[in-house]
């Protein structure tokens, strides 16, 4: 069930199994059969008591949830969460005499950090931050309540787009923001947990909806891997430990693969699977802004983004302007995903040169979409680094391999088989849902026509440049290629494409290299495999020949023993005179030559052949014999 600590003890003889990840609580929560075991288990956690999150807010959300979640199954886990404040599998360290419990799951619920970002015509945004950290009990303002007040308040009438930008998910967050903008729960609950499978006893496996069910909604998600460099074990672990402490499930993987000729051996490199969910705000008056939700995952403070981050978007200044006119060059450096966002997020001019038609309010899409893209192609270049080097340990073992074993490149490309699918699935899926969304479009569904006849949030139109696109990288599937298909979109009109479509090539460029990577590492899983095989025949003809030396030996033994055992015939052995000792090796010694040389012309194949030919005639003049 994947939700504790991944690391292992280096020590293992097999770096696969993992103990803490082959746990099975089903006997204190219940699995997806046992009604009784969770209905007693859930009494624990009952929240309503609770005061809510701001003063004169209830906690109606969470009524409203639990009073729906025995209808619609996926919710009782969003309904669990609410309420402990983090997975249900975490309760254990939650609950208990321990005050330290107590203050632990207060503080997983009253977490905040939520900007809202206000987009003009023009400019850069207008912000505003709510952080619970940063609250002052001395003052006895909350960041939910200021929050709380901020979702009541009239929006100005020059805002196209608020966006509201949350790190992590806590109780008091989902109440505010799906009470106060009429959220359907599924888009929360979409975002708790990142399985790559489910066990068939998981009672919080999130049922796939239909494609022309999910069409329907105002929300879509993206997935994608991170990649993290630590120096140390122990740096990781406590990474790993860092996690635990978030309240969406969330943990970084070791690869793996971190033992190369190049790599420091201390070093590992983790891979967490993160997810970015964004809504979109459906029933509106004529004439107010869209209002949006995005939820983004937290990042670890251990460790530095594999290959120090990503390029600075920005185009370089020409060498020929002065310095003083280069502007501001004070860059962040890429650390967390969240301050990532909201950086680039106010970063407009950033993005007027992707080439085609762009808006205000797609910026926070395109910024979305950027940095996703940048992920996916770090972890691309990431995976053809570790597949080279598997290529030339098998090349130049000698030379590269750190260990001599050549099963160790085996695991390694065992590891990339069980991962490359899962995320050729991730892409495949942002490629299905994204680039239908309304940003995909020039109208962004915020025209008053679009208003009044929207009914979905598919494009509101596609043009003849749109059919193009799509007839030309997403309606065919070459060599095994889950392409999106080419989707149409539920009204027509003459919508020209948003500046979103831009990111359409980049991702299907991605898609292409993980099916080139999926080929390589099937070629590669039998090219090791042979190697091995030839490994081994290499030891069996070494043993074969160690088996042949020792008996050489026994066979010049073998007369010696003989004439020991003659000798010893004899009632006193102390009786041996130097004589007898004389004739003893007077007899053996030309007896075990004569034994050598006996078996080593007979180990000759030219005797071994003439040899089988004699018996192969005898036995022939044999039969001949019996028949008359």
């Amino acid at each position: 069930m994947g939700q504790k600590l991944s690391a292992y003890l280096p020590e293992d003889n097999d770096p696969w199994f993992r103990p803490n990840l082959r746990t099975k609580e089903y006997e204190d929560f219940g699995d997806a059969y046992s009604e009784d075991i969770y209905k007693n288990v859930s009494k624990k956690w009952v929240l309503e008591h609770k005061p809510g999150p701001a003063p004169g807010v209830n906690r109606d959300y969470l009524a409203f949830v639990k009073t729906i979640k025995d209808h619609w199954l996926h919710l009782r886990l969003l309904a669990d969460f609410m309420q402990i404040g983090t997975h249900p599998e975490r309760w254990k360290n939650l609950h208990g005499p321990a005050k330290e419990h107590e203050e632990d799951r207060k503080a997983r619920l009253a977490r905040v950090k939520v900007c809202r970002l206000d987009y003009n015509a023009t400019g850069s945004p207008k912000t505003a931050i709510f952080d619970s950290t940063k609250d002052d009990p001395a003052k006895g303002e909350t960041a939910a309540a200021r929050l709380a007040q901020d979702i009541k308040s009239s929006v100005d009438q020059s805002v196209q787009l608020r966006l509201y930008v949350v790190e992590d998910l806590s109780s008091d967050v989902i109440e505010l923001l799906g009470n106060g903008l009429d959220i359907e729960p599924s888009f929360f609950r979409a975002h708790i947990v990142d399985y790559a499978w489910y066990n068939v006893r998981d009672r919080w496996r999130d049922p796939p909806n239909l494609d022309v069910m999910s069409g329907q909604q105002w929300w879509v998600q993206l997935r994608y891997v991170t990649a993290r460099y630590f120096k140390s074990r122990e740096e990781f672990d406590e990474a790993a430990k860092e996690a635990e402490r978030f309240n969406i499930l969330r943990r970084p993987d070791n690869d793996i693969s971190n033992n190369s000729w190049w790599d420091d051996k201390n070093a590992i490199v983790g891979l967490t699977r993160s997810r970015a969910t964004f809504w979109l705000k459906r029933d509106r008056e004529i004439g107010e802004p869209a209002i949006a939700v995005l939820l983004l995952d937290p990042t670890v403070d251990k460790g530095d983004p594999l290959w120090r981050g990503r390029r600075n978007w920005i185009p370089t200044p020409s060498p020929k302007k002065p310095e003083r006119e280069w502007g501001d060059l004070k860059i962040l450096e890429p650390k967390k995903f969240f301050d990532d966002f909201l950086f680039w997020a106010e970063q407009p001019e950033a993005f007027s040169s992707t080439g085609s038609i762009s808006n205000t309010h797609h910026i926070p899409m395109q910024v979305l979409l950027h940095l996703v893209c940048t992920e996916w192609r770090t972890m691309s270049d990431y995976i053809k680094t570790r597949l080279c080097q598997i290529d030339l340990e098998i090349l130049k073992p000698e030379k590269f391999a750190a260990s001599r074993q050549v099963d160790k490149a085996l695991d390694k490309l065992n590891m990339w088989r069980r991962f490359i699918p899962l995320y050729r699935e991730m892409v495949s899926e942002t490629l299905e849902q994204v680039f239908r969304f309304p940003c995909n479009t020039e109208k962004f569904a915020t025209t008053d026509a679009a208003i009044n006849g929207a009914t979905t949030p598919h494009c509101q139109g596609e043009s003849t440049q749109s059919t193009a696109v799509a007839s030309q990288d997403g309606t065919q599937s070459q060599g095994g290629r889950l392409s999106p298909r080419s989707r149409p979109p539920s009204s027509r009109g003459n919508a020209k494409l948003g500046s979103i479509v831009a990111y359409r090539n980049d991702f299907l460029l991605i898609l292409s290299y993980l099916e080139e990577y999926q080929k390589r590492i099937d070629r590669l899983t039998s090219v090791v495999t042979a190697a091995i095989q030839i490994e081994d025949s290499r030891r069996a003809l070494g043993d074969a020949r160690n088996i042949g030396r020792l008996t050489w030996l026994a066979t010049f033994f073998i007369p010696f023993s003989l004439i020991a055992t003659a000798f010893c015939m004899q009632p006193h052995v102390t009786d041996i005179s130097d004589t007898t000792v004389k004739y003893y090796f007077a007899a053996a010694l030309p007896l075990a030559v004569i034994t050598i040389l006996v078996a080593w012309v007979l180990s000759h194949l030219w005797v071994q052949h003439g040899w089988a030919r004699l018996l192969n005639a005898l036995h022939g003049k044999g039969k001949k014999e019996k028949k008359h």
